[in-house]
């Protein structure tokens, strides 16, 4: 579903929902901190893998180590090609993340958002395509979605070749209207993505020419952004559902290899020189700056009473993002706090709320939520996506294909 709004500010329901438009910009930098919080270490990221290789192990040995039952209906041969299909993805995956691995502090936290390099004999600033930035007291994601699992299956839908679909369904229908709605003329408009996980849309809006801002709440997911975007300058295979037991047409769809990244932003990053003279140029060009990203809980972080990193944007862009809230309010006062007057909103995605969320409105009654605090809707439809698997990889279908 995309949906894109235009602000049209009602001072008296500004004062009902506590929030002030009078709260000067907070720079990006003020009360961050420069300690990277946000990264995990080398012993948290190992730990990790090493706990997502036995849970996968443990499901794997139920297939392999089979009951006298068992063998008297499964050959052989089917035993035998599911302990090679495993052996190789634990081992191209492994590969990945010691590439990961190697790319972050070995003993030590970095002690800056700026790496420093030698060349030449010169020490200069590493050029960053995405700056991270953490806020003291500020919470980071510790669910079970911060797993190996999921962010094998996040770059495999924002980065691999085979998930172009969902650039193409995805994040281009959101980059298009940003275009048509707010185009770039004397200066870049200022777009905010909260739960930007892995990166690929801020990617996309930055490459358009705009001026990004990303929020990601895990931990984990901002280690390996962080890696992506800027340590990442060659590419790497891996087997991202080989974790996934269920609804697979054969075994050679569950361990898929892929190769990832489709896109290097560290290219862009280093291609810039001021003048655009490569195939990169007008890529690099959009990543003169970098984007930026802040981690943590994004209500913590943008709300407009005491939010650190709280600021006005020219838009607000969610994508399978505003069902993820522990309270419904709390995301639509943050979002409409954001706002400059006359300010975008664009969403996309369901509304898969979680089991225990006390407030589950329906899109009828999120419109009305929306118009009642002064917005008018441009445009709303319905759009078919896949959230990373194509149809007809699995068994089931993401979406049904029919066109509405």
């Amino acid at each position: 579903m995309l949906l894109c709004l235009s602000e049209s500010k009602v001072p008296d329901l500004k004062r009902r929902f506590g929030l002030s438009r009078d709260k000067p910009v907070a720079g990006m930098a003020q009360g961050a901190s420069v300690d990277p919080a946000w990264q995990l270490s080398r012993t948290d990221l190992r730990r990790t893998y090493d706990s997502y290789i036995s849970i996968v192990e443990k499901d794997a040995q139920k297939m392999i180590q089979l009951t006298d039952k068992e063998k008297l209906y499964i050959p052989e041969q089917v035993v035998q090609s599911r302990i090679k299909a495993f052996e190789d993805a634990k081992r191209v995956n492994a590969a990945f993340v010691e590439k990961v691995l190697s790319s972050l502090p070995a003993d030590k936290p970095m002690i800056s958002t700026d790496r420093v390099m030698a060349d030449e004999g010169q020490e200069h600033k590493k050029r960053q395509a995405l700056e991270l930035t953490h806020y003291p007291g500020i919470r980071l994601g510790s669910q079970s979605y911060n797993t190996m699992g999921s962010v094998l299956l996040h770059i495999f839908r924002d980065w691999s070749e085979e998930c172009t679909h969902v650039v193409r369904d995805v994040y281009a229908p959101i980059v298009e209207q940003v275009k048509l709605r707010l185009p770039c003329q004397s200066r870049a408009p200022s777009i905010l993505i909260p739960g930007s996980g892995l990166s690929r849309l801020a990617f996309e809006l930055k490459g358009a020419g705009y001026a990004v801002e990303c929020n990601e709440f895990s931990k984990i997911f901002a280690t390996f952004a962080n890696y992506l975007f800027n340590d990442c300058e060659t590419s790497s295979n891996i087997c991202p559902l080989s974790h996934v037991f269920s609804e697979n047409w054969k075994l050679a769809d569950q361990y898929m290899q892929v190769n990832i990244p489709t896109k290097f932003p560290s290219q862009a990053r280093h291609s810039f020189s001021g003048s655009p003279s490569s195939c990169f140029s007008s890529l690099s060009l959009s990543f003169a700056s970098p984007i930026r990203m802040t981690t943590g809980d994004f209500v913590s972080l943008y709300n407009a009473k005491d939010g650190p990193a709280h600021r006005k944007f020219d838009c607000v862009v969610t994508c399978f993002f505003i069902d993820t809230c522990d309270d419904l309010i709390d995301y639509i006062q943050t979002i409409d706090s954001l706002l400059v007057e006359g300010g975008l909103w664009i969403n996309l995605g369901p509304l898969n709320y979680k089991k225990e969320l006390r407030l589950k409105l329906t899109w009828d009654e999120m419109e009305q939520v929306w118009i009642q605090l002064g917005y008018r809707f441009l445009d709303v439809r319905k759009l078919h996506t896949a959230y990373h698997l194509a149809s007809g990889i699995k068994m089931y279908t993401e979406q049904d294909s029919d066109d509405e």
